[in-house]
């Protein structure tokens, strides 16, 4: 999460074109791991994929995502639940940014309620290269809050997004 890479870390190999690659739990990565992946072409050609995450000896997903070919400074969230109780549900949001680029990346994130009126900014987080940044559980953000979120950065960022139910159990 500070932006450091574990020794020993880097998966290679290579793949046709057109052809997909799996990566699965990479016996390079440490058990318990938090972090994000950087995946690089060494001719330039343009990678896409997807990402998931898994519950340990494969219960119910938590969380899928298609990866970005390259970061923004500007990201949208259209939907942000802080402990929102609606539809028999405890709905919770929060988002992980990760910087792609350079050191020094100051990331604004500012949140509208559902009539477009600017409710919270947070405190602008400075970013590493390479470094990671949740926000999640905010205590300036009211209980039962719903509306959006604008995430904006000096250089360019990637964030997932999730939203948990805590009323169920996965």
């Amino acid at each position: 999460m500070n932006g450091t890479q574990p020794p020993n870390s880097t998966v290679t190999g290579s793949i046709p074109a057109y052809a997909p690659r799996v990566l699965y739990n990479p016996e390079q990565i440490p058990e318990n791991f938090v972090g994000a992946v950087r995946i690089t072409s060494t001719n330039g050609v343009p990678l896409v994929g997807e990402a998931s995450e898994e519950e340990r000896y494969g219960h119910d997903p938590r969380l899928i995502s298609n990866l970005p070919l390259a970061g923004s400074t500007d990201i949208y969230l259209p939907l942000w639940y802080e402990q929102y109780t609606a539809e028999g549900g405890n709905w919770a949001s929060g988002v992980n940014v990760h910087n792609t680029g350079s050191a020094g990346n100051q990331i604004t994130v500012t949140w509208y309620d559902l009539n477009g009126a600017i409710h919270y900014t947070a405190p602008i987080v400075t970013l590493a290269e390479h470094a990671t940044h949740t926000f999640y559980n905010l205590p300036n953000l009211s209980d039962n809050f719903i509306g959006s979120a604008w995430i904006h950065a000096t250089k360019p960022i990637v964030a997932v997004s999730n939203i948990h139910n805590w009323n169920t159990p996965s």
